[in-house]
């Protein structure tokens, strides 16, 4: 029997006593998880409260441990779009910064026209991003957080 397909953990923000009409979809960076966007989501809740937003631990994220390779932009777009399903809320937005920005651009591409709103924070979407000028810097830097141990108890300890 096969494993059930993975879906993100992700926690729910509306303003109080709220009932959305349309949910956006929250994703943060690459050393983060969906907790980094809560204050925003709750002040942006409070004077739009038809909005809701759904704040994804994106995969090997958060509490979103476990979900198999490959671990891709790709892979993890359509993390989301199971977890939109499974929800069964009206998602007409997404917010992404950073590597949630280049996630964010792979989930509209699954989408294509039905996202109403979608923001792209500190994440170019050239395809050029994706070798950047000083590609031996960022692989330094890649290997030296591949030695340290994990898992790590907090980010402090990072």
């Amino acid at each position: 029997m096969a494993a059930p397909a993975f879906v993100p953990h992700h926690t729910l923000v509306t303003a109080p006593s709220a009932e959305p009409a349309r949910w956006m979809l929250m994703l943060h960076g690459i050393i983060g998880s969906g907790t980094n966007l809560r204050m925003l989501a709750k002040r942006v809740a409070e004077r739009r409260p038809t909005w809701g937003f759904i704040l994804v631990d994106l995969r090997m994220h958060g509490l979103s441990q476990g979900a198999p390779p490959p671990h891709t932009i790709a892979a993890t777009a359509d993390d989301l779009r199971r977890m939109e399903e499974q929800l069964g809320l009206p998602v007409a937005g997404v917010l992404g910064h950073s590597f949630g920005g280049k996630v964010a651009l792979a989930y509209l591409e699954r989408r294509g026209a039905s996202v109403e709103q979608a923001w792209v924070l500190d994440a170019s979407p050239s395809a050029g991003a994706r070798e950047p000028p000083r590609a031996k810097g960022a692989r330094a830097v890649l290997q030296m957080l591949r030695a340290v141990p994990q898992p790590l108890s907090s980010r402090e300890r990072f």
